[in-house]
């Protein structure tokens, strides 16, 4: 990023009288750094008129960069000149003519926008922190360490030895300690940015794939250094040898229908992207995790008792107010379409996975729909109508408040 100014260095100590009527002058200065088309030349006048600055935006133009016109009148000569024109009109100001009231203050607070925006762009801060800070006094120094306190959650010592190690660089001493990598390490990943991405290993020997809890703390300590994490799912049809066992990341996976692991790892630990480890996937579960990326709809395949199979390939919604031991279904009074009638029928024990209705015993609540996320008792007020399939049952921990879901046909 380049400053230029009407008259050169010395025009900010003292006035360099006619340097900005000369547009030859604008055309020259970019000359001599030497622009090409892949700059973005921004030209600032608060008149809007000014001659060295529309010189400079022709310049530009003519070589092929794009160019952006800042100014505080509408219509402004150099608004005109630009690609894109920011025109801010603040008034007259409180002595006329000084420019560098509301003007220069108006024009200042865009600068600093755009600056802003660049440094972030091009990787100069991490969330909110200015990871880029050079060390160049002492205040600049407890800077930093506080930067990498707040980036990482580590005491103020272990800050200061990572700093070190990293050779004084705030971003590298971050992605070590995040990443729980080593300098070299950190260093290569920076270069790189965002073509990085960190991918978990898959694992054919069953007992061998990760646990859950380790699973989340090391996608959330990736994702947090800047990384996009990506995990693998089984298939379901042609499986990988030598063992054909599945390739599922996450052990608990391993046996169960790709959607379910799919809509597992997207729904409970976000991870950015998902790869099947084997071979084959049926076109069925496919379908279902594309329902699932397209519509929002996570489809729940369930047995549904005979006179109850209206409630197949209905779009409910799980209520916000639920509790986490059942799914309440939000829309159940409207699509049961039992009325306020529900005689009392397979009134049974309620185990996990089980699909009941309300009946006319519950009064007002005849009608509502549940599906049970652990075992209850029996209720005489409750009937049990279906129930999830077993090796999908894994989904009932994923639907939240809100959550769009529709219970489907084995």
């Amino acid at each position: 990023m380049i400053g230029l100014i009407a008259g050169g260095e010395q025009a900010f100590l003292k006035a360099v009288e006619g340097a900005e009527d000369s547009t030859a002058l604008g055309r020259e200065d970019l000359k001599a750094h030497q622009l090409t088309n892949k700059d973005l030349v921004i030209g600032i006048a608060a008149s809007g008129r000014t001659p060295y600055v529309l010189g400079s935006l022709a310049y530009a133009k003519e070589i092929g960069c794009h160019t952006v016109a800042i100014s505080c009148n509408q219509g402004s000569a150099v608004g005109q000149a630009a690609e894109l024109a920011i025109e801010v009109e603040v008034g007259p100001e409180v002595l006329t003519g000084s420019t560098r009231l509301k003007a220069g203050t108006a024009q200042k607070l865009i600068l600093n926008m755009i600056s802003t925006a660049t440094m972030v762009g091009v990787g100069k801060a991490y969330q909110n922190l200015m990871v880029d800070v050079m060390q160049t006094n002492e205040k600049l120094r407890v800077r930093a360490e506080k930067i990498v306190i707040e980036a990482t959650g580590v005491e103020r010592e272990a800050a200061r030895t990572a700093i070190a190690q990293a050779e004084g660089s705030v971003k590298t001493a971050i992605t070590m300690i995040l990443a729980g990598c080593t300098v070299e390490e950190a260093k290569s990943l920076a270069q790189a940015g965002p073509l990085v991405m960190a991918m978990h290993n898959f694992y054919p020997r069953p007992e061998t794939g990760l646990d859950e809890a380790f699973f989340a703390q090391t996608t959330q300590r990736l994702q947090k250094a800047g990384l996009k994490v990506l995990a693998f799912i089984p298939g379901d049809t042609q499986m990988r040898g030598p063992l054909h066992l599945g390739l599922p990341t996450l052990e608990c996976h391993r046996g169960l229908p790709p959607s379910v692991c799919y809509a597992h790892l997207k729904g409970q630990f976000g991870v950015d992207g998902v790869f099947v480890g084997d071979p084959g996937i049926s076109a069925r579960e496919q379908k279902r995790i594309q329902r699932l990326n397209g519509e929002g709809v996570l489809e729940l395949p369930a047995h549904l008792a005979p006179g109850y199979e209206s409630l197949y390939d209905r779009v409910f919604t799980c209520r916000a107010d639920f509790p986490k031991w059942l799914i309440r279904f939000a829309e159940s009074r409207i699509y049961s379409c039992f009325g306020e009638k529900v005689p009392p029928e397979r009134c049974t024990p309620r185990v996990r996975g089980s699909i009941t209705i309300d009946n006319e015993r519950y009064g007002r609540y005849s009608g509502e729909i549940q599906l049970l996320r652990r075992d209850f008792p029996q209720d005489d007020r409750v009937n049990v109508i279906g129930a999830m399939c077993q090796e999908y049952s894994l989904l009932m921990d994923i639907v939240g408040n809100g959550a769009s879901f529709v219970l489907v046909r084995p």
